[in-house]
């Protein structure tokens, strides 16, 4: 009996065998976008699709038929039948209100909440209606939805305990992997941390098992084979999220292209470009930490580039044990993804914007006094590091608050 039925002068009748229907609606810049939901049969069971579309797309007949390749049962016979009771639907339904977002991270400037993948975390108040409208970083979005089984959480925190306690450099840069949600609370920009150290020595396990802690690796790993326009569209599609680069070698490093690339990403904004008319576009920013290893300095000796500033090095001279780097590659890396951010991001919320800045500002004064001869720009970089560090052993890995933070300030220092 389920389905799409029309009542007439003839009787009622049957338009479409599945249901189709709205249940919210929200405005995306200035253009009325609607939630649509429908069935379908899948396999022996049912399966339920939804897809937020522009409100045009269901008032035009012609358009709803387009919407058929998703799911919908919409067909040239019975598409303005459809359009017909769908615009009904919104026009007299009272649809709750969401806040539609193109992008990860912070939904404004007081860090009320955060969206992860299509997920909201709010410090579980449960008072903001919010989704991400997934338009060409489908890939990230999904890359970035946690493992939902129950045990994932402590199978990595095992192995995260390991990396931490192997090396200081290790733990630096597992922290730094949580570092870009707290960039906005505490006032830092956008940065990168280069890890450099001889082959063999576990830098790519390490900001692999970082990057597990977000999400689906094969997602959210990249490389320094990309043009600078791919590689700011995938910067926008991770504000808020760790941009993970694997493997700068002696050729990038003699490659203008890859050195302008590093130069754009750690800057948050893309050069000044101009459209098909000659008009110049509104360049895209992003906010996040890139994170990037190799065998060789990121930073030429002859020419920094006005990258120094924006460039925090950090020494992998003790390696991690082979066996530990052979785990992560082979289980952890591609099971127990996705999990740790979640509660860190939850914990930033929860402690507010006043509080996160209390903390680094603390952090940043203890540092400085422990390495007075750095670059104050890169102790900032550093003192955010040593937050995540103390929110990661505080909520992930159930550590007491005041030996985390010793802990983390002698690693940062180190």
């Amino acid at each position: 009996e389920s389905g799409v039925y029309k009542s007439g002068e003839g009787g009622r009748h049957k338009i479409a065998s599945w249901p189709v229907w709205l249940d919210a609606q929200g405005v995306d810049g200035d253009v009325l976008r609607v939630r649509l939901r429908w069935l379908r049969r899948g396999g022996d069971a049912l399966a339920e699709g939804q897809r937020w579309v522009e409100f045009g797309e269901i008032t035009d007949s012609h358009r709803l038929m387009r919407l058929a390749r998703f799911g919908i049962q919409a067909t040239s016979k019975n598409s303005r039948d459809l359009s017909e009771l769908l615009t009904r639907m919104q026009a007299i339904q009272l649809l709750p209100e969401y806040q539609l977002v193109r992008r990860q991270g912070w939904l404004d400037e007081n860090c009320s909440a955060f969206m992860l993948g299509d997920q909201l975390i709010d410090g579980g108040r449960g008072d903001v209606n919010a989704e991400i409208v997934r338009e060409g970083d489908a890939a990230i979005v999904d890359g970035l939805r946690p493992n939902l089984d129950a045990d994932a959480r402590r199978r990595w925190a095992v192995v995260a305990r390991e990396v931490r306690a192997a090396a200081p450099w290790a733990r630096f840069m597992l922290s730094a992997c949580f570092a870009p949600p707290l960039l906005l609370p505490v006032g830092v920009r956008t940065h990168c941390i280069h890890v450099v150290g001889p082959s063999g020595v576990g830098k790519t396990a390490g900001l692999k098992l970082g990057v597990a802690g977000w999400g689906r690796v094969d997602s959210l790993f990249a490389t320094w084979d990309a043009t600078e326009i791919g590689a700011a569209s995938r910067a926008v599609a991770l504000h808020d999220c760790p941009y993970a680069l694997d493997e700068w070698t002696l050729r990038d490093a003699r490659h203008d292209d890859s050195r302008q690339l590093a130069y754009t990403l750690a800057g948050g904004v893309e050069r000044v470009r101009a459209d098909q008319t000659g008009a110049t576009r509104q360049p895209r920013t992003w906010r996040l930490v890139v994170l990037s290893t190799g065998e060789v300095s990121l930073i030429s000796d002859a020419d920094t580039g006005g990258q120094m500033p924006r460039v925090l090095e950090v020494s992998a001279d003790t390696p991690l044990p082979d066996a530990l780097s052979r785990q992560i590659h082979s289980t952890v890396a591609l099971r127990e993804h996705g999990v740790a951010a979640v509660y860190v991001i939850d914990a930033a919320v929860r402690c507010g914007p006043a509080r996160l800045r209390q903390l680094y500002d603390s952090y940043f004064a203890n540092l400085t006094a422990r390495v007075p001869h750095a670059e104050p720009r890169h102790v900032s970089y550093g003192a955010v590091v040593v937050l995540a560090d103390v929110l990661l052993s505080m909520y992930v890995l159930h550590e007491e608050e005041q030996p985390a933070t010793e802990w983390a300030l002698a690693s940062a220092a180190a």
